[in-house]
């Protein structure tokens, strides 16, 4: 490089940052004010009313898996399920099929099971007020601790995981804990010809 070349190169790198600090101190964007003294501090990213650290908000997200079934006239998509023991599953059960199908896992122990629920009778209701259930629904909103009986009457019980989806309906969800390990038949009551598997790891 010749001796022009290397004084360009060296202007060049001389007044490269005395213009990148003369376009900082331009720009309004980056210009700061005076801090006052008692404006409120940045907000974490829980909200401001909420008791929770991030920490806190990031775990309850993490603690929670989505699963998704698809409940077909054919049978069940995906026909086998895999999900973590201990953790709080979000189970999505979607009917598109053309009668009420449901997904009721046999042998599997849950905790804390509750079902969607998007509109609960008052009869349904009154049947569970002032008991612990009654007042566990209320801290989970638009979940219950009970599910109501399918047009074809099942009734699923308190103590397994069973959704059930009517045609015109689409969708139905389970919130549960799995408490332990191990591979567990799933059926529909109404359709004996369709299986499927959920495995606990």
């Amino acid at each position: 490089m010749g001796s022009i070349g290397r004084l360009w190169l060296g202007l060049w790198i001389g007044v490269l940052p005395i213009g990148l600090i003369l376009t900082a101190c331009e720009n309004p964007d980056v210009a700061s004010e005076p801090e006052d003294a008692g404006a409120p501090s940045a907000q974490p990213l829980a909200d401001a009313n909420s008791s929770k650290s991030d920490a806190e908000v990031y775990a309850d997200a993490l603690a929670q898996m989505v699963v998704n079934v698809v409940l077909t006239d054919d049978g069940f998509e995906p026909s086998s399920l895999h999900m973590p023991v201990g953790r709080r599953i979000k189970l999505v059960v979607r009917n598109r099929g053309t009668q009420e199908h449901h997904y009721r896992v046999i042998g599997l122990t849950p905790r804390n099971l509750e079902w969607h629920a998007p509109a609960v009778s008052e009869a349904e209701i009154e049947a569970v007020i002032g008991t612990e259930a009654e007042h566990d629904s209320h801290h989970t909103t638009g979940f219950a601790p009970f599910r109501g009986a399918s047009l074809a009457g099942i009734k699923p019980f308190g103590d397994e995981v069973h959704a059930y989806v009517d045609a015109a309906l689409g969708v139905d969800m389970v919130l549960f804990v799995p408490t332990e390990t191990g591979t567990f038949e799933v059926e529909c009551p109404l359709h004996p010809e369709v299986s499927g598997k959920v495995t606990v790891f």
